[in-house]
């Protein structure tokens, strides 16, 4: 090493006792190291797979939603085309109702009474209770 400028210098022989001390030192130190990061690396290793499990019951949780989601807007679009056709029905039948009490009003539709249930008593005629409940019921709804 002369070359490069440095003096060399002669390295002094240990004595026994003070190199078994810095071997049991060094060995000690080897030792303490190693199961530290051994520690390390094995919780980095756990965490990692906890994560990945974590992660797995989340992502089929995500798709287990998504799923329910498509057949519950499947069932929505099934009540929605229900209730539209209910509405038309009852729609239907108000006009109906109307038309009824259009008639007895004006006196007229006399024998299409009977096909309203509950409007047709016994002794032949129409009750004006009846009307007058079922006309009670139209105004109701109408204001909801």
């Amino acid at each position: 090493m002369r070359f490069l400028g440095y003096k060399v210098e002669t390295i002094r022989p240990l004595n026994e006792a003070r190199a078994v001390e810095l071997g049991t030192s060094f060995l000690a130190e080897f030792v303490i190291f190693s199961v530290a990061g051994t520690v390390v690396v094995t919780e980095t290793i756990r965490s990692s797979q906890a994560t990945s499990r974590r992660n797995k019951h989340l992502d089929d949780e995500i798709e287990s939603l998504k799923t329910a989601a498509v057949v519950d807007s499947s069932l929505l679009q099934k009540l929605q085309t229900r209730v539209e056709t209910v509405e038309k029905e009852n729609g239907a039948l108000r006009d109906v109702v109307v038309e009824f009490l259009a008639a007895k009003e004006s006196g007229g539709g006399g024998g299409l009474w009977w096909f309203v249930p509950g409007l047709y008593k016994s002794n032949g005629g129409v009750g004006g209770e009846e009307v007058e409940l079922l006309r009670k019921k139209m105004v109701s709804v109408d204001k909801q």
